[in-house]
């Protein structure tokens, strides 16, 4: 089984970031589910077992959630626009560049027991 979804704890890690850098909280939408990454690799499944978690949007997420946040709020002095084109620099860079885990979005991988 293969899920991708949104991690609370790469959420809080952006948000840590931010917070560093003065830039407003970000608040998930409500109607979607941020799994808890650590809560997941502790849980014990029934039938399946967790191969794998797979952080691979960190340097986009930073890119897009730090860099051009910042680029935006003290430069342009305005709310940033996610078509931007550091957001597409972003998401072509090389995965695993960045030690920090900032993967909003990742890729749980699960096999049957």
């Amino acid at each position: 089984m293969i899920l991708i979804e949104s991690s609370a704890t790469a959420q809080k890690n952006i948000n840590d970031l931010r917070k560093e850098y003065k830039l407003s909280k970000i608040i998930p939408p409500f109607h979607n589910l941020f799994f808890d990454d650590n809560k997941v690799k502790k849980y014990k499944f029934k039938n399946v077992k967790l191969i794998k978690i797979e952080n691979f949007s960190s340097n986009f997420y930073f890119i897009s959630r730090i860099i051009y946040a910042l680029y935006t709020k003290i430069f342009l002095k305005k709310n940033p626009f996610y078509n931007h084109p550091l957001n597409m620099i972003g998401s072509t860079i090389k995965e695993n560049l960045l030690n920090k885990d900032l993967s909003q979005i990742k890729t749980y991988f699960f096999k049957k027991k």
